[in-house]
């Protein structure tokens, strides 16, 4: 089973929104967080405020801090193995 998320425009009236594509069996797309757009490039700025496999709403600003805090600890440890495997001064 595949997911594709993308920004899509309905047809009918024009408007855009962020939706989730699945080929199930039956395929099936479900709107994220409900909400519709005049534009595409509303559209595209609230779709970053959905992490890969969440579908709560955040706002981007706060999905991206934690990204950084997270790769910040990574890098932290990291640095912590390559000191432990330097020689003594």
């Amino acid at each position: 089973m595949a997911i594709i998320r993308q920004v899509s425009k309905n047809t009918a009236t024009g408007m855009y929104c962020f939706i989730e594509l699945s080929d199930d069996v039956e395929p099936t797309f479900t709107i994220l967080g409900g909400q519709y757009f005049a534009t595409k490039e509303a559209a595209v700025e609230y779709s970053q405020g959905f992490e890969l496999d969440s579908y709560v709403y955040e706002d981007p600003v706060v999905i991206e801090t934690r990204i950084l805090f997270q790769e910040k600890d990574r890098l932290e440890t990291r640095l912590q193995e390559i000191q432990e495997q330097l020689p003594p001064e």
